[in-house]
């Protein structure tokens, strides 16, 4: 009989510290995870509603590239739906030196966390594009500097630190209330965030602070700036908070929901170098009788991009319009380079010359209502290669300003096509 109480005694205690131990670990867990509330897979093609929160009231036609060819963290899934529910298209940049053709249509760039550092030409390309309004979007994690070859370049830095707060935090210590900030369009409605994984930084466009109570494993002091918003250039030590499921802590949701309207507003400004970015939805081709060829090689290359090209003998006023003339036609050509403001004393001031048998010069007139585009040309030969050169990065190679270029393609020697072939 005892031997038989002192069994069911032994099942009863084991059963009762089973009961507390898994009612400690469930309650009392070092890190806290918030509640997932959904898998998120590569390749989804459908979203379920749990992403409504993502609630922009606006309807957007621009184009977000985010950066692969740096050796970049992807796992922005919630970024990449709210900014494809405006309507707005994403692209990703697989190789490095499709930068510059990548930029030219694009709205914003966003990079994350890249392993890889910017090129000084990248450098260059990606600075060209602020200047002219295009969008930087700058997160990553703590101790990831590599940021900083880009972010340097605009007066930002990532201090090379994590931050913490022992007395109030979101289930461990590096999970960081942020709740003072300055007002703008980043910060709208935000009341309080919660930051995982996050760095300082330095810049004078602090708009997200962290409180007294909160430390620097690396600086003395309090009130460090985890956010960096200017009009085109935003900045964040956390990456964490886009991802599943810390998106919903807080008011994440809506940093996010700010974040996605910021990438996909605001008017671009274009340059030649950003060709065919430019032209509208409609545009107009107006060749010299024997250059139609090419011409219509213009008009298949920019179909292809989702516009309607129509080829006919004039210029249309209030539709984009793509001249393509020979020098030859001297008439036509003084009164275009007339209606420019162009005269063959302004060419060769740059040192240029209309009777230079394998040169193009290229010009964009811009206007309030519509661009016009000349593109003059001593044969259709040279037109031929010229296209190639208008389609690629090294158009850039050849511009005299921000709206002409003067491309020169020279004849391939034997020597030279031998090289290609071996």
């Amino acid at each position: 009989m005892n031997k038989k109480l002192s069994y069911y005694s032994k099942v009863f205690a084991v059963t009762v510290l089973v009961i507390v131990l898994a009612h400690f670990l469930f309650y009392y867990r070092w890190v806290y995870f918030p509640p997932r509330t959904m898998d998120t897979f590569e390749g989804i093609q459908s979203f379920p509603a749990s992403y409504s929160y993502l609630e922009n009231n606006i309807t957007s036609h621009a184009v977000v590239v985010i950066d692969k060819s740096h050796g970049n963290a992807l796992q922005d899934l919630v970024l990449v739906e709210g900014i494809l529910r405006t309507g707005a298209t994403v692209e990703f940049l697989e190789q490095k030196e499709n930068l510059s053709i990548a930029l030219r249509n694009a709205n914003a760039f966003v990079v994350t966390s890249p392993q890889e550092s910017y090129t000084e030409e990248e450098l260059f390309i990606i600075q060209e594009f602020v200047k002219k309004k295009g969008k930087l979007f700058l997160a990553t994690d703590e101790y990831e500097g590599t940021v900083n070859s880009l972010a340097k370049e605009f007066g930002i830095y990532y201090r090379d630190d994590y931050l913490f707060n022992l007395k109030k935090n979101e289930g461990n210590f590096k999970y960081v209330y942020v709740d003072s900030f300055v007002q703008n369009g980043i910060t709208k409605d935000l009341h309080t965030i919660v930051l995982y994984s996050t760095c300082s930084l330095e810049t004078s466009h602090g708009v997200a602070m962290t409180d007294a109570d909160t430390k620097s494993t690396f600086k003395e002091g309090q009130f460090f700036s985890v956010i960096s918003a200017s009009d085109s250039i935003l900045a964040m030590c956390d990456k964490t908070f886009l991802k599943e499921p810390y998106n919903h802590v807080q008011d994440n949701a809506k940093l996010i929901s700010n974040i996605v309207e910021w990438l996909v507003t605001q008017e671009r400004i274009f340059n030649l170098v950003d060709y065919p970015a430019f032209f509208s939805n409609n545009v107009n081709i107006v060749p010299s009788s024997e250059l139609q060829a090419q011409a219509l090689e213009l008009r298949y290359a920019l179909e292809k991009t989702g516009r309607k090209v129509k080829l006919s003998g004039e210029m249309i006023q209030g539709m984009d319009n793509l001249l393509v003339l020979n020098y030859k036609d001297k008439k036509n050509v003084e009164q275009y380079l007339a209606h420019l403001n162009i005269t063959s004393t302004h060419v060769r001031a740059f040192g240029l010359s209309f009777d230079q048998k394998d040169a193009t010069f290229v010009y964009l007139s811009p206007g309030n209502e519509s661009v016009n585009v000349f593109i003059f040309v001593p044969s259709s030969e040279v037109l031929q290669k010229s296209i190639a050169v208008l389609d690629s990065a090294r158009l850039r190679q050849y511009l005299i300003n921000s709206l002409a270029a003067y491309i020169t393609v020279q004849e391939e020697t034997g020597e030279e096509k031998k090289e290609e072939k071996g």
